[in-house]
């Protein structure tokens, strides 16, 4: 993944769910520790807002929640896409005038081989 390559070359530990391995608690407790321990949050978000847990929000918006108490949060949103209605809702959410944080835009292209 690029920004965790980014996040390595300059000399930065990156921490993602996709490294924790087998852990004694759940994904949810795992996961929310792990935006505790980060120093910086970095979102991405598409189209897809995700499963939608017990409380009625994805795993991403309660990372996002969890997120903006305590940390910089800094977010990405694809471009070009058509996000599905819950989705947008967390992209309003999280890009409002008064609440939000200031966005950045990514263009996904493929490469030809």
């Amino acid at each position: 993944m690029a920004v965790k390559r980014a996040i390595s070359i300059l000399q930065h530990n990156p921490i993602m769910a996709e490294d924790f391995g087998a852990k004694p608690d759940s994904a949810q407790i795992t996961c929310l520790r792990g935006v505790r321990e980060s120093d910086v949050v970095i979102l991405i978000l598409g189209s897809r807002y995700g499963y939608e847990q017990q409380q009625g929000l994805s795993a991403t918006h309660e990372e996002v929640l969890e997120a903006r108490t305590t940390k910089q949060l800094i977010i990405f949103i694809q471009s070009g896409i058509e996000p599905e209605p819950k989705q947008a809702d967390l992209i309003n959410e999280v890009s409002s005038w008064e609440k939000g944080l200031f966005l950045g835009r990514i263009y996904f292209c493929r490469r030809s081989l």
